[in-house]
């Protein structure tokens, strides 16, 4: 409950978008503490099971999530962006897509069709019918993360290694993709000072609840290795990610679909 010592009010404030043309402005409300907190996290309670029921099984959480749902081939959407796969032409495509543009004039949907697109932060490619994965970054990205001689406390700089680690594991679909990214973050973190051993201890800590646990650092020796570790690595962040979601276990259509990745950002 809020006191009223505590309770704030919101305030707008602008992130640029320099990799979209015009440099256009994400707006965010900062609304930590204020007087609708409590209203809100009521709300939430009542329209959660509201959300499992009805909307879960065609909703993604993360990026863990959308890579398990296009290995099991099923349709999927996130936020105000949707992501799915079909088998059909692609001027069966543009013509869906066409109809829907004109239901309404408040529906703007810019496509992109390909068999390897980004979408959020992972890059999926169809190749020769093979689903592959791996971390995407954005061109306007930079290769910045918390600095380890600022003032914060170790979990600080323990997180921001381990899930940065995460990410390459869960997001990499073969072990060559696994070592080019690990060689990435590295000298990302080497960038922002922090000590390669701290980066190998934090491989190794992870690394070491799935695989051998005399292994020697970073070291994956095999595909077997990488792939046991990886389905670990997924199915520990999707159980994170949906510990407060009750899984809807109804069967879904099972169709493959994985010819064409179509996103439409609203």
């Amino acid at each position: 409950m809020l006191t009223r010592e505590k309770i704030q009010l919101a305030y707008l404030y602008f992130i640029h978008k320099p990799h979209k043309a015009g440099t256009p402005l994400r707006l965010i409300v900062s609304s930590v503490n204020i007087p609708t907190t409590g209203i809100s996290k009521f709300l939430y309670k009542l329209i959660q099971p509201i959300f499992d029921n009805y909307a879960r099984s065609t909703t993604t959480i993360n990026e863990v999530d959308l890579i398990q749902r296009l290995e099991a081939n099923k349709i999927h959407g996130y936020v105000e962006d949707i992501f799915f796969t079909v088998n059909d032409s692609l001027e069966s495509v543009d013509q869906t897509l066409d109809e829907a543009n004109s239901f309404h004039p408040n529906i703007k949907l810019v496509r992109q069709i390909s068999r390897s697109i980004p979408f959020l932060d992972l890059f999926i490619e169809n190749s020769k019918g093979a689903l592959k994965t791996s971390v995407h970054h954005k061109e306007a990205a930079e290769p910045y993360v918390v600095p380890f001689g600022s003032h914060n406390s170790g979990h600080v700089f323990r997180n921001t290694v381990d899930a940065a680690i995460t990410r390459i594991v869960c997001y990499s679909t073969t072990l060559a993709q696994f070592e080019e990214k690990i060689r990435q973050m590295t000298l990302m973190f080497l960038y922002n000072e922090y000590p390669r051993r701290h980066n190998d201890r934090r491989l190794t800590t992870l690394f070491s609840k799935y695989l051998n646990k005399n292994f020697i650092l970073s070291i994956v020796n095999n595909s077997d290795d990488f792939g046991y570790l990886r389905h670990q690595f997924l199915i520990t962040s999707t159980d994170t990610a949906t510990k407060s979601i009750t899984t809807d276990h109804q069967t879904h259509d099972k169709k493959k679909t994985k010819s064409v990745c179509t996103t439409c950002i609203q």
